[in-house]
């Protein structure tokens, strides 16, 4: 009997992809969207599976085979008799292997995953981060936690408005380190048993926006309007009749434009890296 603690899926390419806590067992042709959902069930192709509580409609003889590859036993009378998938997977022969699921989905679904799982890092919400990472998260890069601010992905200043004042504190660092950084040592232990590197280091240092001018002008533009000009137009029978053409003009306006000049300065930076015996943060 296999102990379990959670069983995750997440479709990629088509297919559902299950894992039993970090251990993936393999892949089931699926039907993913309402329309593909209703013929398949029309034509008696599909069957709904629940895992843990996630229910996926799946191709019945893909999902045959997956459980003929678990139990060794060709002769399965009823698969419908199958469609909890937790009490199989407790009593099945389950693949050894080191295969984890974020290694057999692509990459673009890695990486929403990774965003799902830092924002749940940076909410403290230890329940959606241990699920993202179940689901096959990337592990292992870096992002910048800004305190109150979302988490950003590509630089520290990503989705800051370009005429405020902003002073937050930047932690950029995989998300191990962030989850120690949080003091959430149940996410760093699903993490490294997922097979995150332990061997990270990240930056902490403060971020300052200021505004160092304000400068107001008087500007022309020409203004578009949609003017009506009433006319008349002759039929084929040589009939007139009275009708309404509409023709864009532009009319100059005087607008007031104001450029906000701002200037970004970092300070205070220092290095940490991850205390790999008690998952805390250790300047060095």
């Amino acid at each position: 009997m296999n102990k379990i603690n959670s069983i995750y899926t997440t479709v990629s390419r088509g297919q559902v992809h299950i894992a039993a806590d970090t251990k993936y067992i393999g892949s089931i042709d699926s039907y993913n969207n309402g329309f593909t959902q209703f013929f398949a069930w029309l034509f008696g192709r599909s069957m709904a599976v629940n895992f843990d509580g996630k229910v996926r409609s799946v191709n019945k003889e893909s999902y045959t085979n997956l459980i003929r590859s678990f139990t060794q036993n060709d002769a399965i009378n009823d698969i419908g008799q199958c469609s909890i998938f937790r009490p199989i997977a407790e009593a099945a022969t389950l693949p050894t292997g080191n295969l984890k699921m974020r290694d057999v989905i692509i990459s673009a679904d890695r990486q929403a995953l990774f965003q799902k799982l830092a924002i749940a890092i940076s909410r403290g919400d230890t329940t959606k981060a241990l699920l993202m990472i179940g689901k096959g998260a990337e592990l292992d890069t870096a992002y910048y936690d800004r305190g109150q601010l979302s988490p950003s992905f590509s630089r520290d200043t990503s989705d800051l408005g370009s005429n405020s004042r902003y002073t937050f504190t930047v932690f950029c660092a995989a998300p191990i380190l962030q989850a120690a950084r949080k003091g959430n040592v149940v996410v760093c232990k699903f993490l490294q048993d997922a097979g995150a590197n332990l061997s990270v280091s990240g930056k902490g240092y403060a971020f300052k926006r200021e505004i160092t001018n304000v400068d107001s002008r008087l500007e022309l533009a020409a203004q578009p309007r949609l003017v009506a000009r009433p006319c008349r137009i002759r039929d084929a029978k040589g009939h007139d009749h009275d009708s309404v053409h509409y023709r864009v003009e532009y009319r100059p306006q005087l607008r007031e434009r104001t450029i906000v000049t701002t200037q970004d300065s970092r300070s205070g930076e220092k290095n940490y890296q991850l205390d790999q015996v008690d998952f805390s943060v250790v300047e060095v």
